[in-house]
């Protein structure tokens, strides 16, 4: 009779155990962020690129870009509907549609795929032709009008498949390049290009399309050479070898046919030879680029050919065609100096019309045009060289634009504001003499100076009592212009080398300030500029900031520096070199204007000074013994100092094969390398361990880590990684590690003495941290300096950890004073930004068994094979950052918290606090209850006394 009551009794305590459970999973679940919380301590700026590609729907606009991106654009709006990021290395080389699907060809034909337009869906993905990659000019695909099938040409082969679910129909060989396809009669023809000695011939193949048989086709030009050729609809245009004639072939059901043949001279009005065709066409006409430059529009009227128009372009120009109440249009756009000219040509009626033109888009501002789209009369969308995206309406005027410059961006720099004109007027009034200098005016002076900062005090408390939040204290809706009191107010500086752009965004609402774009080509000579370096040279402090980036040749013909100022991005200075530059260094050193000195290092290993000037020259001539640099190779590291005339001379080297492996198969290659950040605030120089010793951090700023993978050819065995722990100014080796069976990507980060590495271990195929924290032997309390020529050997010490993710770029949290906890900042692969919190990556956690309350007292974790993070350490939470390239951060005025910002094709920037706010109220403080308890003691004061 006890047994009901044991069962109900057992089932009750399951229902206990299960809702404890329970209780725990929803308890973990809440370590994240509230949704409330979203927005305010972080923002994110999404882009797509450069745009190749484009088409005009209803109200959408379909965009490929430069950075593999796929994405829908609002029409009305330029705001991005949805976006697609395909991999790394699958470069976008074609895109078509026909009605709501998106055709793809990427990768160099490998990869082809169909897309939704509505919502950006995948409907399907196949390999395309496996082996070598095919030249981009001869990929593209083709939707058929009287079927649901699509057509891929890749190269020399063409592939029918279905549109809906991607499934093979048939695939055939070409004989020659196929230059595009015409639908006659339920059979496919592919006219190609074969290219010959002298010029080109047309080879013309027909299949069935249901079955892919070929079918026999008799061409009128079998094996006639030209210098080019052009298919416009059923026909095929022909220019000889002198490139005088044009000839016109009909294509028919099984035979190509002659049709006429016109000299270029009466076609086109003072025009002989022709150079070439160019890619835009309406259904009647095409355009032809003259022996002299200039571009002829020629219609083919029944059986003859018909100049219509001769464009005289100045510069670069585009060309597209469209159509609009069935009437055909050639678009010519010209970005000049400063204004922008479209002018359209009626094919039909052989009229012109000029669009107004627009100062918005110049050549000064945003370089000349690269691509150029019409959808229709009313919509001219523009893609000028800074990668700007523009639309314009019929009256020439914007209706949106686009930054997608910022989505290439290399080099970053944070800039702190100067104080805002309110702080200025105040410190003026407080220190300006008057213009008597009897005491008692100084007095008085004094004395209302410091009334009007209450003042200014009280209206600033009062401007922001309706806005208490965290971290929005002092600023309007925007962000305030100037430098804010906890110091999370900055100018992002972001310079992008393919687009030869500048760019200067706020850190708190990420809103773009200032643009500059910096031409990186020139048409006097061949010079290709790309940026390599970016330095603060003169901080805020000393009006004004001064910023220089220094743009190299990608040809090794010279390089220049572009001097700006970072708060609004006007050029203050441009020093073009006629040499290349090796290496570039910022000294600490300043001249007498409060500006740093740059050093540049040129391909003869001599030095130059920025600013140009004799002091620069002499305080650089006061120094040169103590200036050092490295160069660094795939496979070796070299270290140079100066001699007294200013040359750079070898200092020491590391050869990275080493002596055993250059006599071996072996290929050596450097695959990571990192330093401590010059100026790395440390707060303690050791480390007070749990049994009240301590322990004398070796800190030692020219610490250099290098990783090399080194792999024998011959016996094909898994690559072998390399740690070697340098300093480099002596060469000294300070620590040399050996990991077997290590795949890349490989990456370092060294701080402080640790240094973190990152790998993929084959061995155990996991993905693996280690950590390596450098001390010294004996604490010398009584040093009073350091040197690089002093300091011996460290002692290391070694822990690896197992990592759930691959790595595509490493930080470190930086604070003002060094006091706060680090966070290790990564990016996985999914395009999350991750915080590792320094004591999980500590190479002293102990195993659990041999845990101590020393060890808990130290603030150690006991160790765990495999790293297990927490899920706060999310920190983009459910934020994907698009192509990330790397990682930055900058200390806030306020000890607790970093400016973290990701970049890539998104922008991401976050404030993160390792060891929480500890020197910051919380967002919902009540400051009426803490104003009212004070008013409450004073008066139970008063009243008490």
């Amino acid at each position: 009779h006890k047994l009901p009551e044991l069962c109900r009794d057992r089932t009750e305590l399951l229902d206990m155990r299960i809702s404890f459970l329970l209780f725990f999973v929803l308890i973990t679940q809440t370590l994240a962020i509230y949704q409330n919380e979203v927005g305010i301590l972080d923002w994110k700026l999404e882009s797509v690129g450069r745009v190749d590609s484009a088409f005009f729907f209803d109200d959408r606009i379909i965009v490929a870009t430069n950075s593999n991106i796929i994405s829908s654009l609002h029409l009305p709006t330029g705001n991005i509907q949805w976006k697609q990021l395909l991999p790394q290395d699958r470069s976008i080389n074609f895109m078509t549609q026909k009605k709501n699907k998106i055709a793809i060809v990427s990768k160099e034909g490998r990869f082809l795929s169909v897309w939704r337009e509505t919502d950006g869906a995948q409907i399907w993905e196949n390999l395309g032709l496996e082996g070598a990659a095919h030249s981009a000019d001869s990929l593209f695909a083709q939707f058929l009008e009287t079927s649901d099938l699509i057509a891929f040409v890749l190269s020399d082969s063409i592939q029918l498949r279905s549109s809906s679910d991607g499934r093979l129909i048939w695939s055939k060989n070409l004989r020659g390049e196929a230059q595009t396809l015409v639908e006659i009669d339920r059979n496919i023809l592919s006219i190609e290009k074969r290219k010959k000695e002298d010029g080109v011939v047309v080879e013309i193949e027909g299949f069935k399309i249901e079955s892919g048989d070929s079918i026999s086709f008799k061409s009128a030009i079998k094996d006639v050479t030209f210098s080019d050729i052009f298919v416009l609809g059923p026909h095929i245009i022909t220019l000889d070898s002198s490139r005088t004639l044009l000839s016109v072939y009909e294509i028919r059901h099984d035979s190509l046919t002659f049709v006429s043949k016109s000299a270029v001279s009466s076609v086109l009005e003072g025009e002989r030879e022709i150079s070439g065709f160019l890619s835009s066409k309406t259904s009647t006409s095409f355009l032809v680029r003259t022996s002299s430059s200039r571009i002829g529009c020629i219609s083919l009227q029944s059986t003859t050919l018909k100049g219509i128009h001769v464009f005289h372009p100045q510069d670069k120009v585009e060309y597209a065609s469209f159509e609009a109440n069935e009437q055909e249009y050639i678009a010519q756009i010209q970005i000049k100096q400063d204004q922008t000219d479209i002018l359209l040509l009626n094919v039909l009626s052989q009229n012109l019309y000029s669009v107004p033109s627009t100062s918005a888009i110049s050549s000064k501002q945003n370089g000349f045009v690269h691509k150029f789209f019409v959808g229709g009369k009313d919509k001219y969308l523009i893609v000028t060289e800074d990668h700007g995206l523009t639309l314009l309406n019929k009256k020439g005027e914007v209706r949106w634009h686009r930054d997608e410059g910022v989505a290439s961006i290399d080099l970053v720099q944070f800039v702190d504001l100067p104080p805002d004109q309110s702080q200025l007027t105040s410190l003026d009034r407080q220190f300006h003499e008057t213009e008597h200098g009897f005491f008692l005016l100084k007095f008085i002076h004094r004395v209302q100076s410091q009334i009007h900062q209450l003042k200014d005090k009280v209206d600033a408390f009062a401007k922001s009592w309706e806005e208490l939040e965290w971290g929005k204290v002092f600023r309007d809706e925007k962000g305030g212009q100037g430098k804010d009191r906890l110091g999370f107010q900055k100018l992002i500086v972001g310079v992008s080398s393919s687009s030869c752009s500048i760019f200067g965004l706020h850190s708190f609402t990420g809103s773009l300030l200032w643009k500059k774009h910096v031409p990186c080509t020139s048409s006097s000579d061949s010079s290709d500029f790309r940026a390599v370096s970016l330095y603060q040279l003169r901080s805020s402090v000393h009006f004004p900031p001064l910023s220089a980036v220094l743009f190299n040749d990608r040809h090794g013909q010279g390089s220049k520096v572009f001097v700006f100022n970072p708060l609004d991005g006007e050029e203050m200075e441009t020093i073009i070199n006629p040499y290349p530059i090796l290496q570039s260094l910022l000294l600490p050193e300043t001249d007498s204007s409060f500006t740093k000195l740059m050093l540049l290092i040129d391909s003869n290993l001599q030095g130059h000074v920025i600013p140009s000037s004799t002091e620069a020259d002499s305080i650089f001539a006061a120094n040169v013994k103590n200036i050092f640099f490295y160069l660094t190779s795939s496979s070796e590291v070299v270290g140079y100092r100066f001699d007294l005339t200013k040359k750079a001379v070898q200092h020491w080297k590391l050869d990275l094969a080493g002596p055993l492996i250059s006599q071996q198969k072996v290929v050596t290659e450097l695959k990571a390398i990192a330093s401590v950040l010059p100026g790395e605030r440390v707060q303690s120089a050791v480390r007070i361990l749990g049994n009240r010793s301590v322990e004398a951090k070796y800190l030692n700023p020219n610490l250099l880590a290098l990783a090399a993978t080194s792999s024998n050819v011959a016996q094909s065995q898994h690559s072998v990684l390399d740690l070697y722990l340098i300093d480099s100014v002596t060469g000294q080796m300070l620590h040399h590690g050996l990991y077997k069976d290590v795949h890349g990507p490989v990456h370092l980060l060294a701080s402080e003495n640790w240094v973190a590495l990152h790998f993929w271990n084959q061995d155990a195929m996991k993905f693996q941290f280690s950590i390596l924290e450098l001390s010294e032997s004996q604490v010398l309390w009584n040093r009073t300096r350091v040197s690089a020529f002093e300091l011996e050997k460290p002692v290391v010490r070694e822990q690896a950890y197992f990592f759930h993710s691959a790595v595509k770029a490493i930080g470190i949290t930086t604070t003002a004073r060094g006091i706060t906890s680090k966070h290790i900042l990564v990016v996985t692969p999914e395009e999350q930004l991750i915080g590792i919190h320094k004591k999980f990556l500590d190479p002293r956690r102990p195993p659990k068994e041999k845990f101590t309350e020393d060890d808990a007292e130290e603030g150690l974790v006991p160790y765990s094979h495999f790293l297990t993070l927490p899920l706060d350490s999310y920190l983009s939470y459910n934020n994907t950052i698009s192509g990330v390239r790397g990682l930055i951060t900058a200390a806030a005025r306020v000890e607790s918290t970093t400016l973290v910002l990701a970049f890539g094709v998104d922008l991401f920037l976050v404030r993160v606090a390792p060891s929480g706010t500890y020197d910051l109220l919380n967002p919902d403080f009540s400051y009426e209850m803490l104003i009212l308890t004070v008013v409450i003691l004073v008066v139970a004061t008063v009243v008490a006394s």
